[in-house]
């Protein structure tokens, strides 16, 4: 009988080399790999002078950008290199000059805040050049508007609507008239002022409400402007009133002065008949 022994052993001697060569072909792998791996790092360390932080000429600025510079010069305060010079403090701003700062504080605002940057024109009439005139009309500082005119106009009717047209008898008539009155006019100026004797005929009015009675008709017809300046306007108020006797006409100079954005009767002058 032919023994098999001998013609196995060679083909397991060949077998038993694949596991050697695969195990040195890793290897020789790992190696050129770790080779690689290991340049590389070599190529970045030598392009950054080995320094972590960026290194090389640019990690030089970054690392001497807040030391004083060699000459003794005053380094940037910003800390970036090459920024622009600020512009001297001397610089001229003459469109400035013809504003004022107003602070809202002032007029009872916010105390903790600072200027609002809210500016108004000066009115520079003071030293002879024109007063501000945005819309350039040429208008004088006492002209006022078709507006404003007409609400005095408006004003001066009420105050003789509520003056001499009136019907009522007893206190509370005198109370009522006496509203109506205050409605239209500056108290207490008109009643107390010196300078309006032609409250008068308006207590004496209030005083035959509430003891006898009245019952005064009184038909507004015109107001003539006479004076204006932005805070006033003087004109004489033409009426007729009758006060149970026939009708008469009357006129009463009236001095009224703003009252935010209408007018009130601040003084008023004699009543005086003229039929």
């Amino acid at each position: 009988m032919r023994s098999t022994r001998s013609s196995a052993r060679p083909r397991a001697g060949r077998l038993g080399l694949v596991p050697y060569l695969f195990v040195a072909g890793v290897v020789v792998w790992l190696g050129i790999f770790g080779a690689a791996l290991l340049w590389g790092g070599g190529s970045d360390d030598a392009a950054t002078g080995g320094r972590p932080d960026g290194g090389g000429e640019a990690g030089s600025l970054a690392a001497g950008a807040g030391e004083p510079e060699v000459d003794g010069g005053t380094p940037d305060a910003s800390g970036a290199g090459g920024a622009a010079p600020a512009e001297p403090a001397s610089r001229e701003t003459p469109a400035d000059d013809d504003y004022a700062e107003v602070d809202r504080a002032e007029d009872g605002g916010d105390r903790g805040r600072g200027p609002s940057g809210t500016r108004l024109p000066r009115n520079t009439s003071d030293d002879g050049a024109a007063p501000y005139d945005p819309l350039g009309t040429g208008a004088d500082p006492g002209t006022l508007s078709e507006t404003d005119l007409s609400r005095a106009r408006i004003a001066a009717f009420h105050f003789v609507d509520a003056a001499y047209d009136f019907e009522g008898s007893g206190p509370s008539a005198r109370l009522e008239y006496l509203e109506q009155v205050n409605r239209t006019v500056d108290a207490p100026e008109f009643w107390k002022s010196p300078e309006s004797p032609g409250s008068d005929p308006a207590e004496l009015v209030a005083r035959k409400a509430a003891e006898y009675g009245v019952e005064n008709a009184a038909l507004f017809r015109s107001f003539r402007v006479e004076e204006t300046s932005s805070e006033r306007v003087i004109g004489t108020a033409t009426f007729a009133l009758d006060e149970g006797s026939g009708e008469k006409t009357y006129e009463q100079r009236l001095v009224l002065g703003r009252w935010a954005a209408v007018w009130r009767v601040l003084y008023a002058k004699p009543l005086v008949e003229v039929s």
